[in-house]
């Protein structure tokens, strides 16, 4: 049942993030091929018009990760899911899942946009040169480094998962009785609460395990992420409950 969750979930964010992304890719490909030394305003423009399309993404990613959440589980449309043979945990994985495979698209996308906007700019005689340096400095590094690679990669996605699910939570508070009145106002409130609370307990984790004081960047970087799961993990469950326990759907 989840797999039909996020097929259904990603085909109703697709229609508008999609084309979102290939217009972002077709700015980069035409921007590419005009900025050079020679570039004019033509260029300026197409450049103009991939970062509006660049900021739109992102605001539309998010704009979509709340309203999926929001108006398929916390409105009228609730009825509808909440009868489904499924339950509350696979609902909220299903808007995760979808929300997170979003982020590692539009980073893509970015990636691949800014190649395609250098491109004009590369001197392709030396690409050869540039993989030999690249091939020599990998060889270069540690497993110590690696370990830090894959640990900030890491922390990088649960960071990302922690900000979905705050807000999945924030939305989640106002099916409590006490802001059944002001839902909005509860919830915006919960977000800036959670995220002061959240700051607050990662700078007091940082001052106890200073990378300086523990002699291990990669240890450091371990608890970190391990600390960030756990947070993450905190807030699935404390939306799982508010919506198994709390939902009102009024």
């Amino acid at each position: 049942m989840l797999g039909k969750l996020l097929k259904y979930e990603f085909k109703a964010t697709g229609r508008v993030l999609v084309p979102i992304y290939i217009l972002m890719l077709l700015a980069a490909l035409v921007g590419g091929f005009t900025f050079g030394p020679n570039a004019g305003t033509f260029s300026v423009i197409i450049i103009m018009i991939f970062a509006g399309l660049a900021t739109a993404s992102i605001v539309l990613t998010i704009i979509i990760t709340v309203q999926r959440f929001n108006n398929n589980l916390l409105t009228d449309e609730g009825y509808l899911m909440f009868t489904l043979p499924v339950s509350t945990t696979k609902l909220i994985l299903s808007k995760l899942i979808v929300a997170f495979c979003w982020c590692l698209i539009g980073t893509i996308a970015g990636i691949l946009c800014g190649i395609a906007m250098g491109s004009q700019a590369i001197p392709w005689s030396e690409v050869g040169f540039f993989f030999k340096e690249l091939t020599r400095l990998f060889s270069m590094i540690t497993w110590k480094d690696w370990v830090l690679v894959i640990e900030f990669i890491v922390g990088s996605m649960v960071s990302y998962i922690i900000f979905v699910l705050v807000i999945y939570a924030s939305l989640s508070v106002s099916q409590l009785p006490f802001a059944c009145k002001h839902r909005k106002i509860a919830s915006l409130g919960t977000f800036f609460i959670i995220y002061i609370i959240y700051s607050s307990m990662s700078g007091i984790i940082g001052n106890v395990f200073d990378p300086l004081t523990i002699n291990s960047m990669e240890l450091f970087m371990g608890i970190a992420v391990g600390l960030e799961i756990l947070v993450a993990v905190g807030l699935f469950f404390a939306t799982r409950f508010i919506l198994d326990r709390h939902l009102n759907l009024e």
